[in-house]
């Protein structure tokens, strides 16, 4: 079987309407941000992760919580979400890319890497975990599909 490479990308922007800032938040002495980054590098089926954001001048303060947490930035399209992620995943040769929400903190590694898993087991376009807390699930996206879907966007 075909070994597979999976990037995780953490969708975050700072400019939230609710709640400016959110991802930035502290809890327990962390920013939101840095525990969903804690708790993906446990995944031992995630081959790399990058903080996905916009271009947004406000959205490059995210650059030093990568870079504090060692992993990836990426700033891309301020308006869409999965070009930022198409942008990742060719910039890894990726085939499958996770979409995490920058404030999904009760994100769960041992979640994704089942998903992960059942994802590159099955040859599966989409995989989404459901009946689980609000705050813990992620979507695992072959990229092919995930170009598929962008393509019949308006």
């Amino acid at each position: 079987m075909k070994i597979r490479k999976t990037i995780a990308c953490i969708i975050a922007r700072t400019n939230s309407n609710r709640l400016p800032g959110k991802v930035l938040k502290q809890v327990a002495g962390k920013t939101m941000l840095e525990h969903i980054i804690e708790r993906v590098k446990r995944a031992k089926n995630i081959d790399g992760i990058y903080i996905c954001t916009s271009t947004h001048p406000d959205d490059q303060c995210l650059d030093s919580i990568a870079r504090k947490n060692e992993i990836l930035f990426y700033s891309g399209s301020e308006d869409s979400v999965i070009e930022r992620m198409l942008d990742v995943a060719q910039l890894e040769n990726a085939d499958n890319v996770v979409r995490i929400t920058g404030d999904n903190i009760f994100t769960d590694s041992v979640y994704l890497d089942l998903m992960v898993q059942h994802h590159i087991t099955n040859n599966a376009e989409y995989t989404r975990s459901e009946n689980l807390p609000v705050g813990i699930t992620a979507e695992v996206i072959a990229v092919p599909a995930l170009k598929h879907c962008h393509a019949s966007m308006d």
